[in-house]
């Protein structure tokens, strides 16, 4: 009986220990569980911490697969234009007759993409176009398109024409007049005539992404001298004489001070001829010294070569575009597409074409013509001093 009471104390003993422990087995497992759970917090804020916040910009190389996604936007806008340019232009006799058939956009067909694709397309139109007037030269040398084939040059992306030339008066004054008004009503920029000297030396503008181009156009080519425009009476820009080129001169520097790029294009040389003359280059130096960019030749019917002059390009004589052929030679001929920016000339892409039935033909490059004229080119190039490879050429 003893023993037996012995135990049961023991055991209540034991008990009452347990009970006495309790509080604080469990105090230290709260303990240990907050120890747990401030650990995971600091480890996650710290996860946290790494990432970038929003607001704040991540460092390089940091989430660089969601940067390489990202379409990031130019602070500056780019200052370039892109301009196509053709030789020399007109709607009378075989080609009007092609025209009255095929309709208006025919000679224009394959090359008007190239034109409409650029911010300004330029042509030298060598004619009148009115319903009024006689030709004032012997048959077959005057030129009078009818006024509705205008319509042709907008629609083909002509900006801009040279109307300084030796048939812009082919059917008298009042055609002349009339010439003028229809340009401006298709809303075509010109400039080198008008109905006084003042008129025919303002620039033609053209602006756009953030550039502004001007246009001055001007003749060395006269059937007379009564063609020149003066202070009381209408005419041409003219190069003709040394006071012409004086003038021009001044007009230059005058018209540089408005504009980011001067484009100034001459009238002028022997029809014909595939090099300019001596005294063409010389003056071709005057007019860039004068304040000139580039310079965009045209009358010899044929193409003439590249030379560089401090820097800017002298494009001769880009030839015949729609216009009659004399022969082949005449017929081989280019769109010129020029890329300016705001220093001047970027670079040019020729596009090879052969006139043929009364249409500038865009010549595919496996055709055996399109080698030859961009072979031929790159000779007439060589020889003034410039080195043109394949169909490209780029700012010096």
């Amino acid at each position: 009986m003893p023993q037996l009471w012995f135990h049961q104390v023991r055991l209540r003993l034991a008990l009452f220990l347990c009970f006495l422990s309790l509080p604080g087995l469990l105090f230290l497992s709260s303990c240990q569980r907050d120890q747990a759970g401030e650990s995971q917090s600091i480890a996650l804020q710290a996860e946290v911490e790494k990432e970038p916040k929003a607001s704040e910009d991540p460092e390089p190389g940091a989430n660089s697969e969601h940067l390489d996604s990202v379409d990031f936007q130019q602070t500056e806008p780019v200052r370039e234009v892109i301009i196509s340019f053709g030789g020399d232009v007109m709607f009378d006799t075989y080609i009007y007759n092609w025209i009255s058939v095929m309709g208006t956009d025919y000679p224009w067909q394959d090359v008007a993409p190239i034109f409409r694709s650029s911010d300004i397309g330029v042509v030298n139109f060598e004619s009148s176009s009115s319903h009024r007037g006689e030709s004032t030269k012997p048959e077959g040398y005057g030129f009078c398109s009818p006024p509705h084939t205008l319509a042709s040059l907008p629609d083909a992306g002509i900006t801009y024409v040279s109307v300084s030339n030796n048939h812009i008066l082919d059917y008298g004054y009042e055609a002349f007049s009339d010439t003028l008004q229809y340009l401006k009503a298709q809303e075509i920029h010109f400039s080198g005539a008008g109905e006084s000297l003042t008129a025919a030396q303002r620039p033609a503008i053209i602006e756009g992404n953030g550039l502004s181009i001007g246009f001055l156009s001007y003749t060395a080519i006269l059937p007379h001298q009564g063609w020149k425009a003066t202070n009381y009476g209408p005419g041409v820009a003219s190069l003709y004489d040394e006071s012409d080129v004086l003038l021009a001169l001044e007009n230059i520097a005058r018209c540089k001070e408005i504009c980011d790029i001067l484009i100034v294009m001459p009238h002028w040389g022997i029809e014909y001829a595939d090099h300019p003359m001596a005294a063409q280059r010389t003056l071709a130096y005057r007019l860039i010294d004068a304040g000139a960019d580039l310079i965009i030749g045209g009358h010899p019917h044929v193409l003439q070569g590249v030379e560089f002059y401090q820097g800017k390009p002298i494009f001769y004589s880009l030839g015949n575009f729609i216009f009659l052929k004399m022969d082949d030679d005449a017929g081989r001929t280019a769109v010129f597409r020029l890329t300016i920016d705001d220093q001047g000339f970027k670079s040019c892409t020729l596009y090879p074409v052969y006139i043929e039935n009364c249409k500038a033909n865009l010549l595919a490059e496996d055709h055996w013509m399109h080698a030859l004229i961009l072979d031929r080119f790159a000779l007439l190039c060589d020889a003034l001093g410039t080195k043109w490879e394949g169909a490209s050429l780029l700012r010096p």
